[in-house]
């Protein structure tokens, strides 16, 4: 082939570094059925070892994209040195695909998912009103309380230490009394929090501010966390189409329970679901920005008892 210019020859070898540099264990013919339509691809090693899952809009694109990459990322060219298999589940649209993916990396840990893991215990501050008035934030886990129906939750954090840093936090950028907090203790009564030796507290602990004062500023210190109740009294169907197929994404107290296509499987997957499904926090964020933005339609769904 011969080139009339520098700049021909550039765009030419530019095209073919840009072709998709196909990993050594999967067949020639591999690539050929991946649809570009929205939905989760899956990438398995030997032994069927999961390796990585990832979602897209554009499932055949972003496949592609992995192999475009490989001589560029050292991640990449490891994925592709390891794939032997791959397998991609449509979806009907984004919500779905963003659903499957966070169920399917917690399910099968694949190798090289970070993000979407598993994320410990996870917990939030519930703030408790005592017999003698007082609001206290008292730590509460997704395990022990279902947190889709739970009043005054705010937070959500992977565990306890980062839940306590995260108030900590809070109580000093908005001069809150680390005692009133239950994060420090005094040996008696009118001894000052630290916070108010470091001039970070308004006094409450040591009778300078008034009790409801103090409660009125946790409680706006905490509204950016508040975990927003189920609003619904059941389960949902979030409905997404697209020309080729509808989804009905069965959803209960921000927990994902599956995808239907027919009434029966609807039926199916209220009938099979646990009594308190665990809550996950990439699951809730998932459906919360969908419902906030309006982004799919609602069916409202009931329990059939056979």
């Amino acid at each position: 082939m011969l080139f009339r210019s520098a700049e021909t020859f550039e765009a030419a070898l530019q095209t073919l570094l840009q072709r998709p540099s196909l990993p050594s264990h999967l067949p020639a013919d591999a690539l050929d059925t991946i649809p570009d339509t929205p939905g989760v691809y899956l990438f398995y090693g030997e032994n069927n070892l999961p390796l990585y899952v990832g979602k897209s809009v554009r499932l055949r694109q972003r496949v592609l994209s992995h192999f475009n990459a490989d001589h560029k990322a050292y991640k990449e060219m490891r994925l592709s040195q390891q794939l032997h298999r791959i397998e991609v589940r449509e979806t009907a649209g984004e919500i779905g695909a963003l659903l499957l993916e966070a169920q399917l990396v917690k399910s099968l840990q694949p190798v090289h998912n970070q993000r979407l893991r598993r994320q410990g215990d996870l917990c939030a501050w519930r703030l408790i009103e005592t017999e003698h008035g007082h609001l206290v934030p008292v730590l509460a886990n997704a395990s022990e309380q279902d947190f889709g129906r739970v009043e005054r939750l705010y937070g959500l954090f992977s565990g306890k230490r980062k839940a306590e840093s995260a108030l900590r936090a809070l109580a000093e950028s908005h001069q809150l009394c680390l005692v009133q907090l239950g994060l420090e203790h005094r040996s008696g009564p009118r001894k000052p929090c630290f916070n108010w030796q470091l001039k970070r507290c308004k006094g409450v602990c040591v009778g300078k501010e008034a009790e409801s004062f103090h409660r009125v500023r946790l409680e706006a210190a905490l509204a950016k966390l508040r975990v927003q109740v189920w609003p619904y009294e059941g389960a949902i169907g979030l409905i997404e189409r697209c020309a080729e197929r509808t989804d009905v994404h069965v959803v209960n107290n921000w927990c994902y329970l599956g995808t239907a296509h027919a009434e029966d499987e609807v039926h199916d997957l209220l009938e099979q679901a646990p009594s308190r499904p665990a809550f996950d926090l990439d699951t809730y964020k998932i459906l919360q920005r969908a419902l906030t933005n309006k982004q799919v339609s609602v069916r409202l769904l009931q329990r059939q008892l056979s």
